[in-house]
């Protein structure tokens, strides 16, 4: 790993994951905040959180394509210039529908930055270290995830929202020069196809997202992928409402927590990866991960809680980290934006599922039997993938196999 870290573009992709993703989760938790401060409801917060996933879900149609076709640093720059101009232009909003406006540019952002980070990370890595590649990267993701929510929020309340979109604006030119910076290490290929292994090269008739999913473990991953997006989008949303239903206050913890979690889940995950195979390393990262959400039963309790974000942030970066890698090694080359572009579409999705199912259980049943049930079908899933790894694909799967 420290091979890994040592090269002079991988240092510069990690400055570049930790900008984006400190943006990022500055608008997933200070956003709403800003949306009730220029008039908005609880209602009106999340609706523009949905605006926000949906626009990012439609921008991946253009950016996935964009990192394999133009390279990996135009949408790194791109990511990042949008985090910066939003940053600018909510400054400049004082309006609900200002606001609105301005989070789908924000949403360009997560669109264009993830996938191409993810896949540069790749790049960057031998064949046989491309999990632990993705890990030290998604390590300096969780960073800025941990970083960005309590400095936009000890600033928003010592100094105002001013001065949080100023340091956004900051961070985000930061990761823009630092992209520029990027020289990528993919050595041209005349002909993809030729150049990838037998089982990765590009399926003919098939469009390229139709490709991506053609092998029976990539759409196994993607689906894995909303699944586990379906649990972490309800954390997300219901803990901080969880926690004031039960009058205490260490939710903010929770989350700082979780992301910090993270950055060890996703050394992980990686290391695991790539030593015992994706789906042997997967079986026991879900497990982890759906111990950490039946824990939020007993959220209001201190210890459960605490542990509860250290499962769920090491489990849940774990897995991401492991189920791009599936998806990666089973796509050709020329493929691989569109692989985390696809990733991070199928996240998105399950987030916003999560959250709606979520919100309808817990009027009926209230947080901690919700959060059970949650937990309880994160484990039925892990069980599942015990008994794929064990069994391989069903035998009427079509596409290219591989564990």
């Amino acid at each position: 790993m420290a091979r890994l870290a040592a090269g002079r573009n991988m240092k510069l992709l990690l400055v570049v994951s930790f900008t984006g993703m400190f943006n990022l989760y500055v608008a997933l938790t200070a956003l709403p905040l800003y949306v009730v401060e220029v008039g908005g409801s609880a209602f009106h917060a999340g609706l523009l959180s949905s605006i926000g996933l949906l626009a990012a879900v439609a921008f991946r149609f253009v950016f996935g394509p964009m990192t394999d076709n133009i390279g990996r640093r135009p949408p790194l720059i791109i990511g990042n210039a949008a985090f910066a101009l939003a940053a600018a232009g909510l400054w400049l909003s004082d309006s609900v529908s200002e606001v609105a406006v301005v989070r789908v540019l924000q949403a360009v952002g997560p669109a264009a930055f993830i996938s191409a980070s993810s896949a540069l990370a790749v790049d960057l890595s031998p064949p046989d270290m491309r999990a632990t590649g993705l890990g030290l990267a998604g390590a300096f993701k969780s960073l800025g995830a941990a970083v960005g929510p309590p400095v936009a929020i000890a600033l928003a309340g010592s100094s105002g929202f001013a001065a949080v979109f100023f340091v956004c604006f900051i961070v985000g030119a930061v990761g823009v020069a630092v992209s520029v910076l990027l020289q990528e290490d993919r050595s041209p290929v005349r002909d993809p196809a030729a150049a990838a292994p037998a089982d990765r090269r590009p399926v003919r008739g098939l469009g390229p997202w139709r490709e991506v999913l053609d092998p029976y473990w990539s759409r196994f991953a993607a689906l894995t992928a909303a699944v586990l997006a379906m649990a972490q989008g309800s954390i997300l949303t219901f803990v901080p409402l969880f926690g004031q239903a039960a009058g205490v206050g260490h939710h903010g913890v929770y989350f700082t927590v979780l992301s910090v979690a993270g950055v060890a889940g996703g050394l992980a995950g990686g290391a695991l990866s790539d030593r015992l195979g994706r789906v042997k390393a997967l079986f026991p990262m879900f497990l982890v991960y759906s111990a950490g959400v039946v824990l939020l039963t007993a959220f209001p309790s201190v210890v459960p809680a605490m542990l509860s974000a250290v499962l769920a942030g090491f489990g849940f970066t774990g897995n991401i980290i492991v189920l791009g890698s599936m998806m990666a090694e089973h796509a050709s080359p020329r493929r691989t934006g569109i692989v985390f572009a696809l990733q991070e579409s199928a996240v998105d999705v399950g987030m916003g599922v999560g959250a709606f199912v979520l919100g309808l259980t817990t009027e009926a049943f209230g947080y901690g039997a919700s959060f059970l049930g949650l937990g309880a079908g994160c484990a039925a899933w892990a069980l599942y993938i015990g008994l794929r790894s064990r069994l391989g694909p069903p035998h009427a799967a079509t596409g290219r196999h591989r564990q």
